[in-house]
């Protein structure tokens, strides 16, 4: 988060910088004074700070996305039997069996076993599930 106030401040002072350098005190008509020039690229000089804060922002939050996406990806991976799981729905059990794309998982206390697909896992090996077993 540092990284990206600074980051901001800095492309505000460069912005501000550009706008002043040239703009004297001196009158654009008189003798010596530099010719006005023709403002072709002060629209996309004026545009370029705030597209590159964007492109930061933008590769910030797919950078963070990506990474909760491998984690999950690698904790359904992991899933094997006898695992304590909480499914998304607040299910808590002992995995029984781990197909292709599915999870059969045995409710605790209790013998009833439900089948989830794999991405409705949210946590495995929490301790909360570990303590309704041992109940």
């Amino acid at each position: 988060m540092h990284r990206f106030i600074i980051l901001t401040a800095a492309i505000t002072v460069l912005a501000a910088g550009e706008g002043a350098s040239g703009s004297g005190t001196a009158d654009p008509g008189a003798p010596g004074a530099p010719p006005a020039s023709g403002g072709g690229g002060s629209m996309l000089t004026s545009m370029l700070p705030i597209l590159i804060l964007f492109v930061v922002v933008m590769w910030f939050m797919t950078r963070s996305q990506r990474r909760d996406e491998a984690k999950r990806k690698a904790l359904i991976a992991s899933i094997k039997r006898g695992d304590q799981v909480v499914t998304i729905g607040g299910l808590h059990g002992e995995v029984v069996a781990v197909g292709e794309g599915t999870v059969d998982v045995r409710a605790l206390p209790g013998d009833t076993v439900l089948r989830f697909n794999k991405g409705a896992v949210s946590n495995v090996n929490v301790d909360a599930a570990t303590a309704v077993k041992e109940k």
